[in-house]
């Protein structure tokens, strides 16, 4: 064999060599544009579901300050019930009153009427307002109750936020220095 021919051996030998490993990067190259095109869905869908996530997150915490609001109105109700309970403490303190005492008190049969009256409309008022009181103590113990639950089910969401977030940046530094080896593989 004459060295010509070893030459033009070597050479295609050679050739094929590097053939072979222009395919082998072409194949990296179509595997990691692949890899990169799963790596930017994958991406996506972490910024789709954080974005979803933080507006959870916000209409939760607009419903606990309407909650809390809703709330504190109610407290609030609770000074008609301790005027309520100062009245009956005075007339209970005083003594019952009776249709005797009107009768006997009255200077004429007006004032009966009128004490009666007064009397009558007093005892609506305060049934009304212990039926109120009452009614205001549920919804502010539910309120209360629907307050806290709120509360927890945001911390919650902070702590998927943030693990989504913990989870977005990895992704993105592991996308980082998958590119930043392949740009160097590339380039030898």
């Amino acid at each position: 064999v004459t060295r010509a021919e070893q030459e033009r051996r070597r050479a295609e030998e050679e050739k094929s060599r590097a053939e072979s490993e222009a395919q082998q990067l072409e194949q990296k190259l179509g595997q990691s544009r692949q890899k990169e095109q799963a790596l930017e869905e994958e991406l996506v869908r972490l910024l789709a579901l954080k974005d979803i996530l933080e507006s959870d997150m916000e209409e939760l915490k607009t419903q606990i300050q309407e909650a809390d609001r809703d709330y504190r109105q109610a407290e609030k109700r609770q000074r008609q019930y301790d005027i309520l309970k100062k009245r009956i403490q005075f007339l209970y303190e005083e003594g019952d009153i009776t249709y005797l005492d009107i009768l006997l008190k009255a200077k004429n049969i007006g004032d009966v009427v009128s004490q009666t009256e007064y009397f009558r409309q007093l005892y609506e008022y305060d049934q009304e307002i212990i039926q109120r009181y009452e009614k205001l103590k549920q919804e502010a113990a539910g309120k209360k109750e629907l307050l806290e639950e709120k509360q927890s089910q945001l911390e919650v969401m902070e702590e998927e936020n943030e693990s989504q977030q913990k989870e977005l940046e990895g992704f993105i530094a592991a996308r980082q220095k998958e590119s930043s080896g392949f740009a160097l593989e590339l380039e030898a």
